[in-house]
């Protein structure tokens, strides 16, 4: 998804661990957690300071949100390219949390799911469209 690949900031690590940019200067994904082609099914680390940064977020508690987010933030940048992040606003917290969550989960066959959960909240609708042949498909 050209999309998410525009999401990754300069110095994120994970950009060179599971992509590689092919000759039509697209990316492919070429990583994957289990270290083979085959998706991983179980709970990671990040996946689990995600849940509890955006747990955290939505009941108001933005100091640890921020805390959780950060703390998986800085094991997925370039040392020298990180700085925590102070996002004081529950809204915009919220949606770097979502957004890192997409990034941090892909490959690993949940992403409907994710989708599922979100859209089920009011004003969350997240439709997902792709152009093939100049033709937009949207779901």
């Amino acid at each position: 998804d050209t999309l998410l690949t525009q999401t990754f900031e300069t110095g994120d690590l994970r950009v060179r661990s599971y992509y590689s940019l092919s000759t039509d200067s697209l990316y492919n994904m070429t990583g994957h957690h289990t270290g083979n082609t085959v998706l991983f099914g179980g709970l990671s680390v990040g996946e689990i300071q995600l849940i509890a940064a955006e747990g955290y977020s939505r009941s108001g508690n933005l100091e640890m949100g921020n805390l959780y987010l950060n703390e998986l933030l800085r094991n997925r940048y370039d040392k020298e390219s990180w700085e925590d992040l102070m996002i004081e606003e529950q809204e915009e917290l919220l949606k770097r949390i979502l957004l890192e969550r997409r990034k941090e989960l892909i490959g690993r066959g949940i992403r409907w799911s994710d989708l599922r959960r979100l859209n089920q909240e009011t004003g969350s609708e997240i439709t997902l469209e792709r152009v093939i042949d100049g033709e937009t498909y949207s779901l």
